[in-house]
């Protein structure tokens, strides 16, 4: 029987990045993908993580959990980035955990040393403790309800999900210190007005911290700004411009900007 492979890429928001982590932070709450129906091993795993401040940094651990709905109801918070995973909360989402592992990203983290301000990450989830390559990985097999069955957000729309795939939730716990500060600052007067389509920053080069298609937070108040069009940087400024219709919020002069998806994962699933 020929096998049958899927990916899909998943972007969690994490709003809380200037404050070191502790172990058992929370990383990030459930994440909501879809992929197709079936019983689906997880057979790999990439990753795109940011360091701090411009220099390749956050070459942690961190314990990845997945879950899928109850009768159409999602796996209830585990708590906000950078809060204590509490017993409470845990409890509360046990009904719904089909699956976990150790992302050992102190042994993944060498593939991307050629990169400045970032790591890149290929290779499989831990499902024997924490022993990195010499730790031997059971399969990872995900099996969720139909994701007709559950309603998400998007563009401040709640939609239902789509007809021949299933829903699967993916979250993770810290387990070192992360911090994904950027030390990348406003830098103008009177900050910048709602609708704003161009801003100018200083601090960190935004050139080696940001790309277009990229969508920006303030990480001191945790605002969501706009997607980012293009970034320039002269030396001694960094210019981005953002997609119309501008920030959605107003900036002040010495805000940290910041990426609200800081992490990109790709999964990749064989059926």
């Amino acid at each position: 029987m020929r096998s049958k492979y899927f990916s899909v890429e998943v972007q969690p928001v994490i709003t809380s990045q200037t404050v070191n982590y502790s172990a058992n932070d929370v990383l990030f709450d459930w994440t909501r993908f879809e992929i197709p129906l079936g019983t689906a091993r997880l057979v790999s795993i990439m990753a795109t993580i940011p360091g701090t401040d411009g220099a390749a940094a956050n070459e942690l651990d961190a314990d990845i959990y997945f879950a899928k709905s109850v009768d159409g109801v999602d796996p209830p918070t585990l708590g906000n980035s950078n809060t204590a995973l509490s017993n409470t909360k845990a409890i509360a989402a046990r009904p719904h955990m089909i699956g976990g592992g150790r992302w050992d990203g102190t042994e993944l983290a060498d593939l991307g040393g050629a990169f400045t301000s970032y790591n890149l990450y290929n290779g499989s989830l831990m499902t024997a403790g924490a022993a990195g390559v010499t730790s031997k990985s059971a399969p990872i097999l995900l099996e969720g309800e139909r994701s007709e069955l559950t309603t998400y957000v998007e563009d401040n729309e709640t939609v239902r999900g789509t007809s021949g795939y299933q829903a699967i939730y993916m979250a993770a716990s810290a387990q070192g210190v992360y911090n994904f500060g950027t030390a990348m600052l406003v830098d103008n007067g009177p900050g910048y007005a709602e609708g704003s389509t161009s801003i100018n920053l200083d601090g960190t080069a935004g050139d080696i911290l940001v790309a277009p298609g990229d969508r920006l937070l303030a990480l001191n108040d945790g605002a969501v700004l706009g997607y980012v069009e293009a970034v320039t940087d002269d030396g001694s400024h960094t210019t981005i411009t953002i997609k119309s219709p501008g920030i959605n919020m107003a900036i002040q002069d010495g805000d940290e900007i910041g990426l609200l998806y800081p992490i990109t994962y790709r999964l990749g699933f064989e059926y």
